[in-house]
């Protein structure tokens, strides 16, 4: 095996242990948020939750996706191809949602309660999502897989939704402004639809 080689085979093993953290992360933290985003009636926490579920389909398929690779399988192109659709597709889902949504809540006056399980939620995702996301982006630019990078950019947009959900739930819960839950979320939805077209964009 050449230097390259073993450089190569260094950086999938860690592609393969950030993606299944991802998962690990994703099934947890995800089905938490959606619990209780829909309990709580917040669009912002209920999209952290639906970010990070499609961060989990995103990580699975580059679990098999470097797999294939690692085994030393034929394909490996077409993998990343696939990988990098469903990405691509997640991020397209949450875009779609969060606009469709945010632009209901905000006609029709509604607002998240003012519970402290939220708030805790979204904090959470904002320690653990960063560096998550550049770690994705870093390796996934050192073995040029536009399938990982955008995997590192779903995980940033979930940072960034569970950012503005943070701040949208503190600033209801102190001075009332109900509208500033759907707000954050549809300003994610337009961050999130531009990552979505330069996924899409970045190979055949």
């Amino acid at each position: 095996m050449t230097r390259a080689q073993a450089d190569r085979s260094a950086l999938i093993a860690t592609a393969l242990r950030l993606s299944w953290l991802s998962v690990a992360w994703a099934a947890l933290s995800g089905t938490a948020s959606l619990t209780i985003g829909v309990l709580d009636h917040s669009l912002a926490i209920t999209s952290v939750g639906l970010n990070l579920l499609g961060d989990l389909a995103g990580s699975l398929a580059l679990i098999w996706r470097f797999g294939h690779e690692r085994g030393r399988l034929h394909g490996a192109e077409t993998a990343e191809r696939v990988a990098r659709l469903v990405v691509g597709t997640s991020l397209t889902v949450v875009a779609a949602f969060l606009a469709v949504q945010s632009v209901r809540r905000l006609a029709d006056g509604t607002g998240p309660a003012a519970d402290v399980g939220p708030i805790l939620v979204a904090a959470a995702s904002v320690v653990v999502l960063p560096p998550l996301a550049r770690a994705k982006r870093g390796v996934g630019t050192a073995l040029s897989s536009h399938a990982l990078r955008g995997d590192g950019t779903l995980s940033g947009v979930g940072a960034a939704v569970a950012l503005v959900a943070l701040a949208g739930l503190l600033v209801n819960r102190t001075v009332g402004w109900w509208w500033a839950d759907p707000a954050a979320a549809f300003v994610v939805a337009v961050v999130a639809a531009v990552e979505a077209r330069e996924v899409f964009a970045a190979g055949p």
